[in-house]
């Protein structure tokens, strides 16, 4: 009776071998051990009845291993057509002969004829017998792109099969990791294997997220928390650390990443209060990234509220509110604005930073909606002095930026800058007056009215009609564009209708060789910016070949060009603004200035010359590049040569003007 139930066992844990699930198989072998006298025939018959490429035999094979040796080479021969569950199972049953397979498998990994995915089943034995062997240099790399082409589902599994050589593992899957030219998915799942292998290297993990993409971020985070108190000091040493101003761009920006993104998991590691110091640097390049990059890393809106509430640095103000415009409905609910738009509008109508004012612009009326509320202060500030803010609106309601202490400044760009031509020398300029310039270029609507009060001007509109009357005007020639400036002085009130002692002359007077009096900067009336005072307002401070920075990657949130306009204009202020609140110097439209450049030395530096008045050549000067034109020509120092009397449907304009300092702040 005992032996037949003995028997009876056997058969059972034979005939439940197919069935049972690959994890539990060593269980169910070391079962048979007692009852093999009772098994072993069966299992040999099903040897036999088997295909030796089921999955049947296979399981046979690893329960005849312990008294069977001549199994190792069919086990061997079956490793490139097992899952990865019976696979591991294989690994540890062959275990016990290991001597003889690690000089095969080291052979076959010699194999010029092996292929990939041979060598990282090999490699998985390999792994857990001889993690020393001289052939890891070769297969590393196969193994780590096999990762990031796994189904993600297993990829646990087989990462922790190479545990044993991960060392040897980190430097391809951080390669993987870095590779831009990758897909999203690969450079992912190379995170997950190095967190996975980082659980103990914080200064992995902190170099890692240095470099990350948001979806690689939010991998390596939970990771680098547990080691939090020794990741802080690798990622301020990053943040600390100057930019080679020596350097190209392109080393300067991949440094300026490093640092936002090192910012950005400070914050999520409880350094919640670091963010209005960074914005207060003076180079852009981190302040945008870093601008970029907290809503699409995860850094809670909340954060970027409570700094805006408890700091008064203009700079700093300007971007965390630019910042909370990333934010998306869905991250931050209106639910949660309620209580910051109130103050966001009384800081709209009262705050005298140009910049912040700006910032506001853009984020009340674009992001959040609240076109009609801005308008309505917009009115209530329509004529009033500027009493010592950076910004006024005039009479007919656009908003302008005061310079009132330009100063000195170096215009044009070094040989290095990519797009430089020989008409950008570098040049220390000295502005030594106060002006103006409109934060937004004019639009269809407002130059129409002009054409309608003046039939005279023969004006051809662009072959493509506007989608929008808050388009940018284009299609105007230099002479129009100053005709509009007078016409529109006289309906500001600046200069009477028939006066001569203006900036220009009545618009009869506005054509090709037409002249200016002496002193004409200084005469009252709107006038199109001089070319330099243009540069130094996009510039807004900068020496970057673009106010923001370099990278063209981030040119979209600030200016419609050939890459995002689908070839046509947008309407104005749609887009980020400059640290001096002025919408779309870059792209949309080039915009006319006044003048090719007088100049005349001084200490050293070049200043301004009206005192002979100005006459106009056949060509003069845009700026900024337009929505038709690529990236190279999209930059602070470049500039277009147009002939003055053409129009073209790229070209448009902004007003400028000369502010007389004693009236400026009265009534």
């Amino acid at each position: 009776v005992h032996e037949t139930r003995l028997r009876t066992q056997a058969e059972a844990l034979v005939g439940s071998l197919e069935s049972t699930e690959s994890p539990r198989l060593p269980d169910l072998i070391k079962q048979l051990e007692p009852l093999r006298v009772y098994a072993s025939p069966r299992l040999r018959q099903l040897a036999k009845d088997s295909g030796d490429d089921s999955s049947l035999r296979l399981r046979v094979g690893l329960a005849l291993l312990p008294d069977d040796p001549k199994q190792v080479d069919y086990l061997y021969g079956r490793l490139d057509s097992v899952s990865i569950d019976e696979l591991l199972v294989m690994r540890t049953a062959l275990a016990n002969y290991r001597d003889q397979l690690v000089p095969r498998l080291s052979n076959e990994l010699q194999l010029a004829t092996s292929t990939a995915a041979q060598r990282v089943r090999r490699g998985c034995l390999l792994a857990a017998y001889d993690p020393d062997n001289p052939q890891w240099k070769n297969i590393v790399g196969d193994i780590a792109r096999f990762f990031v082409a796994e189904n993600p589902l297993v990829l646990g599994q087989w990462t922790k099969a190479f545990e044993p050589v991960q060392e040897l593992l980190i430097v391809p899957l951080a390669a993987i990791f870095r590779d831009e030219n990758r897909p999203e998915t690969e450079r992912v799942l190379a995170a997950t294997v190095l967190a996975e292998y980082g659980g103990n290297r914080a200064s992995l993990l902190a170099n890692l997220v240095q470099e990350a993409e948001p979806r690689q971020f939010s991998v390596l985070l939970p990771v680098l928390r547990e080691q939090q108190d020794a990741a802080l000091p690798v990622l301020w040493a990053q943040l600390s650390s100057p930019l080679e101003l020596n350097s190209s761009d392109a080393m300067q920006d991949a440094s300026a990443r490093r640092q936002a993104r090192s910012a950005v998991a400070l914050l999520q590691l409880g350094m919640t209060d670091i963010l209005p110091a960074l914005f207060e640097r003076h180079d852009p390049r981190l302040s945008s990234y870093l601008m970029h990059y907290l809503s699409g890393y995860g850094v809670p809106a909340s954060i970027v509220i409570a700094d805006l509430k408890r700091t008064r640095e203009p700079s700093a103000r300007h971007f965390l509110i630019l910042s909370l415009g990333e934010y998306s409905e869905a991250v931050m609910p209106l639910v949660d604005r309620a209580g910051l738009t109130q103050d966001l509008l009384a800081d709209y109508h009262n705050d005298s930073d140009p910049g912040i004012h700006g910032a506001l612009d853009w984020l009340l009326r674009q992001r959040w909606g609240l076109d009609e509320e801005l308008t309505s202060i917009e009115r209530e500030r329509a004529g009033q002095p500027a009493e010592g803010r950076g910004w006024l609106v005039d009479k007919q309601g656009s908003t302008f930026v005061i310079f009132r202490n330009p100063g000195r400044f170096t215009a044009g760009s070094p040989e290095t800058e990519p797009g430089h031509d020989a008409t950008e020398g570098l040049l220390e300029f000295q502005l030594e007056h106060v002006f103006a310039l409109s934060n937004r270029e004019v639009t269809v609507e407002e130059f129409q009215k002009f054409l309608e009060a003046n039939p005279q001007v023969q004006y051809l509109p662009p072959p493509v009609k506007p989608l929008d009357p808050r388009e940018p005007a284009r299609n105007v020639t230099w002479f129009q564009a100053a005709q509009y400036c007078r016409w529109r002085s006289e309906q500001e009130g600046l200069v009477a209708p028939d006066s001569e002692d203006s900036c220009y002359p009545p618009l009869a007077q506005i054509k090709l060789s037409m002249g200016l009096k002496p002193g004409f900067l200084k005469r009252p009336g709107y006038r199109l910016p001089l070319d330099l005072e243009w540069e130094f307002a996009c510039r807004a401070g900068t020496r970057t070949s673009r106010f923001y920075g370099h990278d063209r990657k981030l040119l979209d949130h600030y200016a419609w060009s050939l890459q995002n306009s689908q070839d046509r204009p947008a309407s104005v202020g749609m887009l980020k603004p400059n640290r001096f609140g002025l919408f779309d110097m870059y792209g949309n439209v080039w915009e006319w200035t006044h003048d090719y450049r007088h100049f005349s030395a001084g200490a050293g530096r070049s200043h301004y010359d009206d005192s002979y008045g100005d006459t106009f050549p056949s060509e003069n000067r845009a700026r900024g590049g337009s929505y038709l034109f690529h990236a190279p020509f999209i930059r602070s120092a470049k500039h277009y040569s147009l002939e003055a009397e053409r129009g073209d449907y790229t070209v448009g304009f902004r007003l400028a003007r000369t502010l007389p300092a004693p009236q400026l702040d009265q009534p």
